[in-house]
């Protein structure tokens, strides 16, 4: 009947191609309507060509054009004709997706009117199957059509939601079935057809069937099979019959019961199909399909919703098509799998197909969420492993990471308790950001501004306890939230976008303006977040795509989030930069070939603007704001090319007109409205005029902006629209001088301040822009630095008193050699001076060989020699393989003898004093003018520049008198260089690496984080004529240059500003480097480099050595853009040039020739082992320690044994080993059975390069009646440490009083197991992401097992933590242990229990299970009576958290369940694992200082 009218209306109207009609039907009768029809496609039209594999939109293209309906193939058959109506074997079931929770006011009921933001649809064989798929579809929390607590079971609920439907109607038919509702009532309350319910009806009766079995009987296999045939998933099935889904989906595959794969068939199977698009179901006998591709799996992004739309299906697209292009099978081109993106359809389909791999990158926040399920089930994931990617999510994790790498964070705490709440927002100060923990995305945040609305928001949310903590952080206000959009391989950068948000923070990313290239943002902060964004990416390992969200204000970074997927924005900014990043991110996933900023040196002539679009005018009520929780449904971009703008006033109000009335009468073209921030929800009232204002905009379609810099910009941008070029104003901070960015510079051989002029000195090197000094063993005075005595006064006068950082150098006499050497720790540089005009100098050549012999080895020499005292200082540190870096070379012959050396292998560096290249233009010294043009033409054999010791000799040369001669030169030298890059004999690269890099890589000098040097180039130089400076060099005042030193930042401090130091009540903040520096560096004629820590991205970094280097000509690196669009920036490396095209190209830049035609590469360190321990001070407090007892240690000292055990895990899981202790050897000596502590020793020394032996109480001759003392000390004579276990308590602490060696307990009867401990509390860390505030409950032998004693005296160093202590009563922790808590940790809660309660239960977060040991026990009945007096199974898991984990020291006997090693919760075995890390990490710091 409907069909046969709908032909008679498309005929009578006459349509060619698509068409849509809607009808009306009464379902009591034949009577029906049409309500309207549609000459077009519509939204029904693609779900009718998903679901009928009918390709509506093509086939009405191809009528268009005139072809006939038989003429059109049908592409699914390949030999019909499209001239047929579809047939379908299967079902089809399309839901709304709602997201009305999001919108206050707005009401829940359905109606005629259109609420939904995006739709599901499944397909099936059954409605019942479908019907399940689409309703897990809708939301991964859903389970299907089942009991559920979304709608009371109580009669007024469900009468209420079932007679006036929402969003949640079908959750409450499912709770009226079992609260025994009729499919007739139901019927009769909803109107819905009795077919319907029945199929309903039927889903409960089985969900009743499968609730009667226990855990511990088995599912029938009849049944199982038919409750799949039904649609249930295997999480849902283990929730009924009380067991997890893993053991489901072995028990179901042991039956035999695995899913079939069917093609969409428009002809049902009539003729056969060739079609690639396939569903999953149990209802069916066989596959259409083979399975012969093993093909990349590709994970789209599931349901469209808020936060998750067509962005993610264009990547998951390029990232096919790129396969595709490289010759590789995808699971989503090649096979089209039309189905739910959960753990268990993965696995099917990974199973079925034996998949090579799954990127998981490409579909937002659902595949990531089920990245860990599948690694742990052994799933081949292309890109960043799951493990980083858990520690970008989980907030402890990635916050303890933005810590140790440096890179700031707004505060933030989770708290359980309002009166901890209220005092946290006391102390970090309003507003602040406030949501429940559980929840991501911005859903359901607030922004509180004062202690009232905090009370009332936390009141209103939910009931505040450890269940249900809130996290609370710091709201900076005005502040500019930017976008990162990145690609990495192996953690290095090779692609990277700054985007800027229009809107400050506290609008959600995804609705917020986006623009790209960023229009006004500071290049420090651009600089600051290239090196945080390359920071993070190296921290993470990852590989692939990740997006990092910032915040910035007064050019200070805070990190706010980070994603390692592909984000909303990379669309948007692939199709600005005209970089495609996820075909980047692909290949780099897959090992292909990858070329790093593609994009480099290409120029941008328009700007990008993404605008999100929202639904408003549909969500009735809504008011029409943004904050921090998303609520934009789609987005829209424009490219700005200098279109003309057409600007609208609106209409003079008359007199007693009211706002509202031109709103209704459409006599306002744009209305601007600022809500008011006086409510911690949103920032207006309903009641307000605001309110009922924005609203009628909305309804009238008035535009509306309701943010105040989207306000500005867009006035702004009328009132310009006329002008040519529109001028773009930074919110931050632009100059109209060139701006060039440099790390902070290091002066090699400082002179020695003489008297109490050390902060005269570091004070004259920073107005030079200089933040890391080695100061000279000689002054000018004739004093030196040779004795202890000298070094201390040094050491004491910088101390509190330096600017820079610095390191003292010792000076070489005849008569120091053996104590020069022993000062090595204090004055790590040896500087061996023959300046025979300094009353301290060398004059035997047998003095220097007794210096190269006492002399560490691998600390650094530096000389001044030149001539024949230089040729015999070659030869001697050949002789003696040493090192050697000669200072202040001023002879062309010089410089060539040393390049002679480094040909013949030696390994040595050199630097030139900057005013020997300059010398021309100095007071006469002789022979320095003649040198001048030789020295510059040997430039590539220079290593460093230095201030060196000219400016000093050229002042006393001229007679200059009451000036400090150490204070000289600093300020000059730039300019100088600068006028030499103005020139073409320098780039600005040149200085960077000679006045940065070279010098800390080749002295070891630590890396000096956020540090930097802003220079302003063409800014005048103004020398005061009465200056120092001055004074001895004359010519700066005839021939101004020009290059100021505008700022200098050091770890994060303004120093300087424009001559004037910042804060004149700062201390000095400089540091003595003697313990930090690096081995010394061979330097670039040698062969192998220290390696410094890995540069981020933006930092300043250049070739280094002489045959990469091009002709001068060719090696000026700069962008110089239009004053009135950015300020131009130097940069001087690839990475540089990367980050501001993609950044801030708008007005095409005038791009000069470029050396770095090839991008460097930067290889990543093995490991960065030696960053770890940077960052904890370079202290060991392990170091040829005994490990006897966790109280020996500290939690700071633990952090850093957890922080070497990461990245050991990081070094093994990609090289298999790592070579620290090769050539030791390990005693594992073992007085009582053990295999897991034994082995885990025995494997992280065997994969630390080390060798073991082994003896036991059989094999050893304690059998012959030799003491443990004895033992001990001859193990001591043949290997460098011992791993020892005793069965007495106590006993390990006493041998370890003999031996010479150091000794790990490796447990000691029924006392202590250090090393146990350790690992326990590292697999917390790891699995929960923190320990504090946890509940962990200790279960078992609590009286003997020496695990959780270590583990309860561990536990008690972290913050609130709740130790539950449950075992019988004769095995209670003892007091002893418990007493020891208590004194160390009193605000930790201990409690006893001899049951293992619900209460209990559902409150912890670590259940630590341990095993009754029958060895302790010396009545076996007793052992008997308590050995299984607690067995964890599947029905104790269910009353558990959903996050919590199960823990044990392992071996097991009846204690744990095996049904529970299938829950995702039993850690255990990942305990293992963890536990062999953390005693490699034992084994290194114990083994070995510093990395």
């Amino acid at each position: 009947m409907l069909r046969t009218t709908a032909v008679n209306v498309i005929r009578h109207l006459g349509v060619v191609g698509e068409c849509n009609i809607q009808y009306a039907l009464n379902p009591h009768s034949r009577e029906y309507s049409i309500i309207e029809v549609n000459a077009r496609l519509s939204r029904s039209s693609a779900l009718a060509s998903k679901a009928t594999g009918y390709p509506l939109a093509f086939v009405a293209a191809k009528l268009g054009l005139g072809i006939p309906l038989n003429e059109i193939r049908n592409s699914v058959t390949r030999e019909t004709t499209a001239c047929f109506e579809p047939s379908l074997d299967y079902v089809v079931v399309k839901i709304p997706r709602w997201d009305l929770k999001k919108f206050d006011r707005v009401s829940k009921n359905l109606s005629s009117a259109m609420k939904s933001v995006g739709e599901v649809m499944a397909i099936g064989r059954t409605f019942e199957e479908t019907m399940q798929e689409a309703i897990r579809s809708v939301d991964t929390s859903f389970d299907g059509f089942s009991r559920n607590t979304y709608v009371p079971e109580t009669k007024e609920a469900i009468e209420e939601e079932l007679t006036k439907p929402t969003d949640l109607r079908v959750f409450a038919i499912a709770n009226a079935f079992h609260m025994g509702y009729t499919v007739e009532e139901i019927h009769q309350l909803t109107a819905i057809d009795r077919w319907f319910l029945c199929k309903l009806r039927g889903l409960v009766e089985t969900e009743r069937r499968l609730q009667t079995f226990a855990a511990d009987q088995s599912i029938p296999r009849d049944l199982l099979r038919y409750a799949k045939q039904q649609g249930f998933s295997d999480s849902g099935i283990a929730h009924f019959t009380k067991r997890n889904e893993m053991q489901v989906r072995n028990t179901r595959t042991g039956y035999g019961i695995t899913p079939f794969v069917k093609q969409i068939d428009t002809v049902a199977a009539e003729f056969p199909a060739h079609t690639n698009y396939l569903y999953i179901t149990y209802n069916a006998s066989e596959h259409d399909v083979q399975f012969v591709d093993n093909g990349v799996m590709v994970l789209g992004s599931g349901v469209y919703r808020i936060g998750s739309s067509v962005e993610f299906d264009w990547c998951a697209v390029r990232a096919i098509r790129t396969l595709r292009e490289n010759q590789f099978k995808t699971i989503m081109a090649d096979r089209l799998y039309f189905s739910n993106i959960t753990l268990e359809r993965i696995m099917d389909i990974y199973e079925v197909e034996t998949s090579a791999g799954v990127i998981i990158s490409m579909g937002g926040q659902a595949p990531n969420n089920i990245a860990l399920g599948l690694q742990r089930n052994k799933v081949k994931i292309f890109g960043t492993s799951p493990e980083n990617i858990d520690g970008a999510e989980n907030r402890y994790k990635f916050s303890r990471m933005l810590d140790q790498i440096g890179v700031d964070q707004p505060q933030w705490r989770e708290l359980t308790q309002y009166e901890d709440a209220e005092s946290f927002c006391d102390e970090v100060g309003y507003p602040v950001l406030v949501r429940p923990s559980y929840v991501l995305s911005g859903a359901a945040m607030n922004v509180v501004s004062t202690s009232t609305d905090l009370k009332t928001y936390l009141n209103q949310a939910a009931t505040m306890s450890r269940d249900h903590p809130v996290v609370i952080t710091k709201f900076i206000e005005e502040a500019k939230e930017i976008d990162v959009d990145a690609v990495a391989l192996d953690g290095k950068l090779i692609m990277h976008c700054v985007s800027e948000h229009v809107e400050n923070a506290g609008v959600h990313s995804g609705d917020a303006t986006l623009v790209q290239p960023p229009q006004d943002l500071d290049p420090v902060t651009v600089k600051k977040i290239g090196d945080a964004t390359a920071a993070i990416g190296q921290a993470l390992r990852v590989t692939g795509p990740f997006n990092i969200q910032f915040m910035a204000k007064n050019n200070e970074i805070k990190v706010i989030e980070c994603n390692v997927r592909a984000a909303r924005s990379f669309p948007f900014v692939s199709k600005v930069t005209g970089v495609d990043l996820i075909e980047m991110a692909t290949k780099a996933m897959l090992g292909l070939p990858v070329v790093p900023y593609p994009n480099r040196g290409q120029r941008l002539n328009y700007v990008g603007v993404k605008v999100p679009q929202f639904s408003f005018s549909r969500l009735q009520g809504a008011d029409p704001i943004l904050g921090v929780e998303m609520a934009s449904t789609g987005e829209v971009a424009a490219f700005e090319h200098g279109i003309d703008v057409t600007a609208l006033e609106a209409d003079k109000a008359r007199e007693g007109y009211s706002l509202e009335e031109y709103l209704s009468s459409n006599k306002i073209d744009l209305y601007i409205n600022l809500p008011s921030k006086n409510s911690f929800r949103r920032p207006a009232t309903y009641v307000s005029n605001g309110y009922r204002s924005r609203r009628m905009a909305i309804d009238f379609s008035v535009p509306l902006i309701t943010n105040v810099k989207c306000a500005k910009m867009f006035i702004e941008a009328m009132a310009r629209f006329s002008m040519d070029k529109w001028e773009i104003e930074s919110v931050d901070y632009i100059t109209s001088h060139r701006t060039t960015v440099l790390p902070g510079l290091v002066n090699i051989t400082a002179l020695l301040p003489g008297g109490d002029g050390f902060e005269q000195a570091t004070r004259a090197a920073i107005c030079g822009g200089f933040t890391m000094l080695g100061i000279s063993a000689h002054g000018a005075d004739a004093f030196a630095t040779t004795s202890d005595q000298s070094v201390s006064k040094v050491k004491s006068t910088g101390r509190g008193h330096a600017h820079t950082d610095y390191v003292v150098e010792i000076a070489a006499t005849e008569a120091n050699p053996t104590a020069a050497a022993a000062l090595s720790a204090d004055a790590p540089i040896l500087y061996v001076s023959f300046d025979r005009s300094h009353p301290v100098h060398v004059d035997k050549y047998s003095a220097v060989s007794e210096h190269f012999k006492a002399w560490p080895q691998n600390s650094a020499v530096i000389t001044n020699a030149s001539g024949n005292d230089l040729a015999t200082m070659l030869l001697l540190a050949s002789l003696f393989s040493r090192q050697i870096h000669v200072t202040d070379v001023r002879t062309p012959e010089d410089l060539d003898l040393i390049d002679l050396s480094r040909a013949r292998g030696l390994c040595a560096t050199c630097d030139v004093s900057v005013y020997a290249l300059f010398a021309d233009r100095l007071p006469a010294i002789e022979g320095l003018q003649s040198n001048v043009q030789p020295l510059w033409s040997r430039l590539s054999a220079i290593d460093c520049f230095t201030v060196g010791v000219l400016p000093a000799q050229a002042a006393k040369a001229a007679g200059v008198k009451d000036v400090n001669p150490a204070t000289l030169g600093y300020q000059l030298v730039l300019p100088l260089l600068y006028t030499a890059v103005s020139e073409g004999r320098l780039t600005s690269a040149d200085v960077v690496e000679r006045f940065c890099n070279a010098p800390r890589r080749i002295f070891g000098l630590p890396e000096q984080p956020d540090t930097y040097v802003e220079i302003h180039r063409d800014r005048l130089v103004r020398i005061p004529p009465k200056s120092d400076d001055a004074k001895w060099f004359p010519d700066i005042l005839a021939k101004p240059a020009h290059c100021a030193v505008h700022r200098v930042v050091m770890r994060g401090k303004t120093l300087l500003l424009d001559g004037m130091f910042y804060d004149q009540g700062l201390a000095p903040v400089g540091r003595d480097l003697c313990h930090v520096l690096r081995t010394m560096s061979s330097g670039p004629s040698g062969k192998q480099f220290a390696q410094p820590p890995a540069m981020a991205a933006g930092a300043l970094s250049v070739k280094t050595t002489a045959e990469a280097r091009p002709p001068m000509h060719a090696r000026k690196t700069s962008l110089v853009m239009s004053p009135a669009v950015v300020p131009a920036i130097e940069v001087d490396t690839i990475d540089e040039v990367d980050a501001v095209s993609a950044s801030l190209d708008v007005q095409p830049p005038v791009v000069e020739e470029t050396a770095l035609t090839t991008r460097i590469e930067r290889p990543l360190p093995e490991s960065r082992l030696a960053d770890v321990m940077a960052r904890h001070g370079n202290q060991n407090p392990f170091y040829m320690k005994h490990v006897l007892s966790v109280r020996q240690f500290t939690r700071e000292d633990l952090h850093l044994l957890f922080a070497v055990a990461q990245e050991m895990r990081t070094v093994v899981q990609r090289s298999g080993m790592l070579p620290l202790l090769t050539g030791r050897v390990m005693a594992a000596v073992f007085y009582e059975p053990s295999s897991r502590t034994s082995s885990s020793f025995q494997t992280a020394m065997l994969r630390l390069g080390g060798q073991v032996f082994t003896a036991n109480s059989e094999s050893s001759s304690v059998a012959k009646g030799e003491t443990l003392e004895d033992t001990v000390r001859t193990f001591g004579s043949y290997a460098d440490i011992i791993t020892l276990r005793h069965p007495q308590p106590g006993s390990v602490q006493g041998a370890a009083r003999f031996a010479n060696i150091p000794v790990l307990n490796a447990g000691d009867g029924i006392g202590e197991h250090p090393s146990q401990a350790m690992l326990d509390t590292f697999t917390i860390r790891e699995e929960l992401g923190t320990v504090n505030g946890l509940t962990i409950t200790l279960v078992g032998d609590l009286k003997n097992g020496r695990t959780v004693h270590s583990l309860a005296r561990v536990l008690s160093q972290y913050k609130n933590v709740t130790l539950n202590y449950v075992s019988p009563a004769s095995l209670a922790m003892p007091e002893s242990i418990k007493r020891d808590v208590a004194l160390r940790a009193p605000y930790v809660e201990q409690h006893e229990f001899t049951e293992l309660t619900d209460a209990v239960l559902a409150k912890t977060d670590v259940l630590y299970v341990t095993r009754v040991q029958k060895e302790r026990f010396e009545n076996e009945d007793e052992y008997e009576r308590t050995r299984s007096a607690f067995v964890i199974d599947n029905e104790v898991m269910r009353k558990c958290k959903r996050n919590m984990i199960v823990m044990h020291p392992l071996p097991r006997v009846t204690e744990i369940a095996p049904e529970v090693d299938t829950d995702q919760r039993a850690a255990y075995f990942r305990q293992m694992q963890y536990g062999m890390f953390v005693r490699m990490a034992l084994l290194a710091l114990v083994l070995c200082r510093n990395f």
